[in-house]
């Protein structure tokens, strides 16, 4: 009998196993204008990642904790944020981070604390662009009523005076998404700007 239920198990964790084989792929996110994923999110933070734990439901992983220290918010209103979660596998997209590093993190609060994805603005901060380091501590902000539309083929044009048409797709460059913010002005129109020292 215990012989029999080790190969039911075994079967099962094969079959769950090969089941996570085949949806390795299944986390799919849209590319957009890092500052629709800075919008999009409810809180948006700095902070060093100081360690982490498996959260296991039962003898399954089912996400990371990362404890931070020093966080700095940018969006959002949470008293204290002292750790971030993420699902544990890439396929249900999950986030990996480096110990010792510090991170943009965007993404939700829930009764357990912040959570984030690969779908969400979470990169190192010393890979983020001068203009991306303004956007998100300055301009990302004022440009959240604004609607950044990604265009694919030419021509980009938008008759809508609140949008910021995205052309990285069309060129092949990231030129929009690494040095421009997309800006609400005085007159209630929106237009990218690019910071005076990308010029």
């Amino acid at each position: 009998m215990t012989r029999a239920l080790n190969i039911i198990l075994l079967t099962l964790a094969v079959l769950l196993l090969g089941g996570l084989e085949e949806t390795a792929e299944a986390c799919r996110c849209s590319q957009v204008h890092p500052q629709r994923q800075f919008c999009n999110s409810d809180v948006v933070i700095k902070a060093k990642v100081v360690g982490e734990e498996t959260v296991y439901d039962g003898t399954f992983p089912v996400s990371i904790k990362y404890i931070i220290k020093k966080p700095k918010i940018f969006r959002g209103e949470c008293q204290e944020v002292d750790a971030v979660f993420t699902p544990y596998s890439s396929a249900t997209c999950g986030v990996r981070l480096q110990t010792g590093t510090d991170y943009l993190l965007s993404g939700y609060m829930d009764s357990d604390g912040m959570h984030i994805s690969l779908c969400g603005f979470n990169v190192p901060w010393n890979s983020l662009t001068d203009t991306q380091k303004l956007g998100v501590t300055q301009h990302y902000e004022k440009g959240c009523e604004c609607t950044i539309q990604t265009c694919f083929t030419l021509p980009c044009e938008s008759s809508d005076p609140q949008m910021c048409v995205w052309t990285d797709m069309v060129f092949g460059v990231q030129q929009q998404a690494d040095h421009s913010s997309c800006i609400k002005r005085d007159d209630d129109t929106c237009a990218w700007y690019t910071s005076p020292q990308q010029t």
